[in-house]
């Protein structure tokens, strides 16, 4: 019998807590400033770590990593900017990033290994 070629990733899990509520409030400068911490303060940790953008949702994001030691290390230092930039931010308008982590081994042939993984970062809370 062949022996299947697996690879390991690890896959991030993003999405902003109270998203409806802020949505709620204020649409259009919560979009305006969801995209603006992509830019400014995402898309930077991803590049230094290696992370690869899979899918963004409304308020949210889908991240593989070759490493889980790379995925964490982008995740502490996102979590840290996000601090720092909602630092002057009155606490009902802070964008704050619920962020879950899955080390998955899956068949080399699969073309997306995404799949099926965002709900760790939402079950996080009921698990903990």
């Amino acid at each position: 019998m062949a022996r299947e070629h697996r690879r390991l990733a690890a896959i991030v899990a993003a999405d902003v807590v109270g998203y409806s509520r802020l949505m709620g409030r204020d649409e259009s400068g919560t979009v305006a400033r969801l995209k603006a911490h992509r830019k400014e303060r995402l898309e930077p940790v991803l590049a230094r770590h290696g992370g690869r953008l899979v899918k963004l949702t409304g308020d949210g994001a889908l991240i593989e990593f070759a490493s889980a030691v790379d995925a964490l290390g982008a995740a502490i230092e996102f979590q840290q900017a996000m601090k720092e930039a909602n630092r002057e931010q009155p606490e009902d308008t802070r964008i704050v990033f619920r962020i879950g982590l899955h080390p998955r081994s899956f068949p080399a042939s699969t073309p997306n290994p995404i799949f099926g993984t965002h709900r760790c970062s939402r079950q996080q809370e009921d698990c903990s």
